[in-house]
């Protein structure tokens, strides 16, 4: 019996995937502490934002407890003091 080839399809043909390495080294702790910091920065952020989020909707309580949350988890960053102030901002509303 004879095999009959399929034709190829036009257009440029695909590489083939090469095998994935790890990497090489292994990160200092200055690095590491910096991948640290950049997350800690962006869960707070967020928190920030989603407290943010709720304030705006009416949700006051919600959105205090989640500035609460980044002024315990975080409170000598920048986002905490924000937090704290946003806090005053929803109290004084509140009155």
């Amino acid at each position: 019996m004879e095999r009959v080839q399929q034709p190829k399809p036009p257009g440029p043909s695909l590489p083939v995937p090469k095998e994935v390495k790890p990497p090489k080294r292994v990160l200092t702790e200055r690095e590491l502490e910096e991948i640290r910091k950049r997350r800690e920065e962006s869960e707070a952020n967020s928190w920030l934002q989603l407290a943010g989020n709720f304030a705006n909707a009416g949700m006051y309580t919600d959105a205090i407890e989640y500035y609460r949350k980044v002024i315990n988890k975080y409170p000598e960053s920048e986002q905490a003091k924000k937090a704290g102030q946003r806090i005053e901002e929803i109290k004084s509303k509140l009155e």
